[in-house]
């Protein structure tokens, strides 16, 4: 599936997914010694699809993930599988990890950025409406259980601006996605207001403490069933159908329409206050929720039968009463935990009768009518909330949906373009003078000119710098190896920086015993002016926090921090006398 941007401004260079990310790359696990230790494991429900982050894991000892689990570390990004989770938009960038190593669910795509594409704008990328469209349309399987092909990763193809380019589409998302957050933020807090103030007013919804006089809800409210009736072209009255009754609200800005005669419309015409609910789902989280119809602009509408309406006996409880007394965590809680029943076809059920008989509290129609008057103040403001959000919400698609484009940036391309030219060259230099600067780092701690750093030093140094400083992206790809985490590519910088004339490199192909030697620190700190500051505290936090541990001693603590990378090394230390040891070869 090509997706060239043909209309782009700027004529950026579009390539597949998988020429530049690794897609679920292999897992780097500690040996088997630490199949007890507790690791995180995010199933597909740690993922809020809305931020695209993760919730909070599980903790399960490694030995139980060590196969039928997706393997990931921090800048990787999640992207489900399975139908529907593709749909509803699961995909999260994995930030935050301890230790760098976490589990996931078997229907996570793994996506691991190369140097040439910054992990958050490949994960804008992917949220895009028209990427999960196309995801959609690549399904593979049988019904109920489709799935993404991986060919999907070498048919998608994504928009390649230059670094600098990638970095200033990031910011400008990250702030249109940090102003819509903060509006549902604010939102998701004006929602426990009328639940606050029921409380107060009224005490808990079950347990009755002020003992209000209790009628069975099929006295406070006519229970109404909704028509058995299939969507049509033809149809000519909206139906109000379980879609519409999201955890938001209920949503009437679509409808579907059925074919129904006068008798049928009369039947399961909704009326102005009529309380929707959902006897009836297949996700216990999903069932009993409920929200107030309000007549739009004199439309008939008509309810689905896997729907009831509770229509209130007004001279024993006000509608809006009801309809917050239904709402409450204590009454869902009670709804599903107590009263729902399971079908023989898995849904979970409430009963007709169990509905009719529960008890509701109700207090006099006079402190009613003054919290229906709260309440009523309280949804406007609501209202105008929610307005906002969905406001930001569509300036963050439109933002979205131009940012690939090349429209987004190209007037600031340029109008920088001598900039950006730098920025890139600095970007690709990068890696190099970040070893650079370790080693010179290393050598003004010691304060000695000639002092010699082994590169088995350097490669730590480096690595505990992508794991623990504030890179922005992996500058190495690390490997187990003789002495622990090994990046090949760090041979072919320092290379360069011998070929600069600003390091030697003495040694042979054992980086145990390869050192190196700066050659004019002058020269080497004229090239590290141009390294960020921020950059440059992260090296000095390295260096003072690990740069006076002897070769042993600094093996040994990457070792005990970062077991997944000892399944190869030459040496280990005994988990309990601390004594160095060497395998057989």
């Amino acid at each position: 599936m090509s997706n060239k941007q043909g209309q782009s401004r700027t004529q950026w260079p579009t390539v597949p997914i998988s020429r530049v990310a690794w897609i679920n790359p292999p897992a780097v696990l500690p040996p088997a010694d630490f199949d007890d230790r507790a690791v995180p494991l995010f199933e597909m429900a740690a993922i809020d699809e809305y931020s695209g982050t993760l919730c909070e894991p599980k903790f399960v000892p490694l030995g139980t993930c060590r196969s039928g689990k997706t393997k990931f570390q921090n800048g990787d990004i999640l992207f489900a599988k399975i139908t529907p989770c593709v749909e509803n938009g699961k995909s999260a960038i994995v930030a935050g990890v301890d230790g760098d190593l976490a589990f996931g669910s078997s229907e996570f795509y793994v996506l691991r950025p190369s140097r040439v594409v910054l992990p958050e704008f490949l994960f804008y990328y992917l949220r895009q409406k028209k990427v999960i469209e196309a995801a959609v349309a690549s399904f593979t399987g049988t019904s109920g259980r489709q799935r993404v092909p991986r060919s999907f990763w070498d048919e998608l193809e994504i928009p390649l601006p230059l670094l600098p380019v990638q970095e200033r589409i990031v910011q400008i998302l990250q702030k249109a996605d940090e102003l819509r957050r903060k509006r549902k933020q604010a939102l998701e807090l004006a929602d426990k207001i009328l639940p606050a103030l029921f409380l107060e007013m009224f005490g808990d919804p079950i347990a009755n403490p002020r003992n209000w006089p209790t009628y069975p809800l099929g006295k406070c409210a006519l229970i109404k069933r909704g028509l058995s009736k299939r969507p049509s072209p033809q149809g000519n009255i909206p139906i109000v159908r379980i879609k519409n009754l999201t955890l938001e609200g209920l949503d009437l800005s679509w409808s579907e329409f059925v074919e129904a005669t006068d008798e049928e419309v009369e039947r399961g015409r909704l009326a102005d206050g009529d309380i929707i609910f959902s006897p009836l789902n297949g996700s216990l989280n999903h069932l009993a929720k409920s929200d107030i119809f309000y007549a739009q602009n004199g439309k008939t509408w008509v309810l689905d039968s896997n729907l009831c309406a509770f229509r209130a006996n007004k001279e024993v409880v006000r509608p809006l009463f009801l309809a917050t007394w239904l709402s409450l965590p204590q009454v869902l809680e009670y709804f599903r935990t107590r009263l729902a029943v399971r079908t023989s076809g898995g849904q979970w059920l409430l009963k007709n009768s169990t509905l009719s008989a529960i008890p509701v509290p109700i207090p006099p129609l006079s402190q009613q009518d003054f919290f229906v008057q709260q309440a009523e103040q309280y949804l406007r403001c609501r209202a105008g909330m929610r307005t906002g959000l969905e406001d930001a919400e569509k300036v963050f698609s439109s933002i979205l949906s131009r940012a690939f484009t090349g429209e987004l940036t190209a007037e600031w391309e340029e109008a920088n373009a001598e900039w950006i030219a730098e920025q890139q060259a600095l970007y690709e230099r990068l890696p190099r003078l970040v070893l650079l600067a370790l080693i010179a780092e290393k050598v003004r701690r010691i304060g000695r000119w000639a002092t010699e750093v082994l590169v088995t030093a350097v490669m730590k140094y480096a690595f505990l710098l992508q794991m623990e400083g504030n890179l922005q992206r992996r500058l190495y790809h690390f490997v187990p190896y003789h002495y622990g985490p090994f990046a090949k590519e760090v041979y072919a910088d320092l290379r360069n920086l011998q070929e600069e004339g600003l390091i030697r490199v003495d040694g042979d192909a054992d980086e145990n015993k390869t050192r190196i030697t700066l050659t004019d620190l002058a020269k080497v700190d004229e090239a590290l002016t141009v390294l960020p500051v921020e950059l440059k505290e992260d090296i000095e936090t390295i260096i003072n926090s690990y740069g006076d541990l002897d070769h042993n001693a600094l093996l040994k603590m990457v070792y005990e921090k970062y077991p997944a990378y000892t399944t190869k090394s030459r040496v280990r230390w005994s988990d309990r006398g601390g004594r160095k040891r060497k395998e057989h070869e």
